[in-house]
């Protein structure tokens, strides 16, 4: 509903640079996990730089469902695109650990 918002631009504040960031949905990675401690569940996804065709951000979701009501509770870049010897590869802020403990969504 966020793109569609902004005509397919999905719009997220950067959480560490404050920077707007203009993605472009790619998509989710499988499996998707619940959180063990709060019962969120975790989705991780890929968007592009609009305009781009390489610069990809990995952004997490942390998603609440209260009476089969979905709502993203948070949302953090996971992996930000970095230029490296003329490629752009991802780089992680954190690891997939420093989440908590989890399980496979069926």
């Amino acid at each position: 509903s966020e793109q569609a918002k902004n005509n397919g631009v999905f719009k997220l504040k950067d959480d560490k640079t404050g920077k707007v960031l203009d993605l472009e949905f790619i998509d989710t990675h499988r499996p998707i996990r619940q959180l063990d401690d709060n019962g969120h569940y975790f989705a991780c996804t890929d968007f592009r730089v609009v305009g781009t065709t390489d610069q990809i951000y990995d952004v997490d979701f942390w998603i609440n469902d209260k009476d089969g009501v979905m709502t993203v509770e948070q949302a953090k870049v996971h992996k930000v695109p970095e230029l490296k010897d003329g490629k752009w590869i991802q780089v992680p802020r954190y690891e997939w650990k420093d989440v908590g403990s989890s399980h496979v969504v069926p």
